[in-house]
């Protein structure tokens, strides 16, 4: 299974080797006495100081990303996979991550570099629409420099794209941003006739069921006391990626026997939280206010 998580002071060797796979082999492409920055790159300041993920499948660490938050849009600084796990969805899955980070944050565009002699990852980015901005000469590196301007997410749940809409759907479950939920708000009656007859799909848990969640948080938010009541409302808010985003404290956590069980403080208005974590072909949290 591959999952993703917020990068821990103990993945900086993990990170470290991934990078060394991942970048070495351009070494030939270099010019004499240049390396790629990604080898020379300070991983453990990259995780304390940074937004630093990891891509895990199987539980082993087999990519990274490391994203620079600036006030007008998100800097994809770094992203690696082991050259064992590419072919996977691993890379796909990080780019996919710097968007949706770059939508938590409110941010219109992500932006990106890479060498100019990595080709190939050039391709790669022109084909996930970033367009190239310019090229120049950073210090001893000639660089090349993309961005990738982002839809909103009234566009996007206004496409009839089902992809778009469930990733829309899925932010606004996210979203701690009340200026981005009115606004939704005011547009509700028009993105539910845009997305009632849309074939949205999903698997063990319908795609819809999202969609709707979405549409109860835009038109409720307001009467909650706190972001953390909708913990309850929904079985798919994972405690460790919460707390990775700020959102929470885990104040205790019990993996090992089934089901598992957290104790979750949250970092706004303080309440508490018994988490009970169980798996039916996905894995699934259950949230109450704690009683003690």
């Amino acid at each position: 299974m591959l999952e993703t998580r917020r990068a821990q002071a103990d993945d900086a060797p993990a990170v470290t080797a991934i990078a060394t796979a991942a970048y070495s082999g351009y070494l030939a492409r270099m010019p004499e006495g240049v390396r790629p920055a990604p080898l020379d790159a300070d991983y453990a300041a990259a995780i304390a100081h940074d937004e630093t993920w990891v891509a895990e499948l199987d539980g082993r660490v087999v990519g990274y990303l490391v994203l620079v938050a600036a006030p007008d849009h998100l800097l994809l600084e770094n992203v690696a996979v082991d050259p064992g796990a590419q072919g996977r969805g691993v890379g796909r899955e990080l780019l996919d991550l710097a968007e949706t980070r770059a939508r938590d944050l409110g941010m219109p565009e992500v932006r990106l570099f890479t060498h100019a002699t990595m080709v190939e990852n050039q391709r790669l980015y022109e084909r996930r629409g970033y367009v190239e901005t310019g090229r120049r000469r950073d210090d001893e590196f000639d660089r090349v420099f993309y961005v990738k301007q982002l839809p909103g997410v009234v566009d996007d749940l206004l496409s009839r794209d089902a992809v778009r809409i469930w990733q829309a759907a899925w932010h606004v479950i996210r979203s701690r941003d009340a200026q981005l939920l009115d606004a939704l708000r005011d547009a509700l009656p028009e993105i539910r006739g845009a997305t009632a007859d849309v074939e949205l799909g999903g698997g063990i848990r319908p795609n819809r069921e999202a969609l709707e969640h979405a549409f109860g948080k835009i038109e409720g938010f307001r009467a909650w006391a706190c972001w953390c009541d909708d913990y309850p409302r929904l079985l798919q808010h994972d405690p460790s990626r919460e707390e990775s985003l700020g959102h929470v404290v885990i104040l205790h956590r019990d993996v090992s026997g089934w089901p598992g069980e957290y104790r979750c403080e949250c970092r706004v208005c303080g309440r508490r939280f018994d988490v009970e974590e169980g798996e039916h072909h996905a894995l699934w949290w259950r949230w109450r206010v704690s009683r003690s």
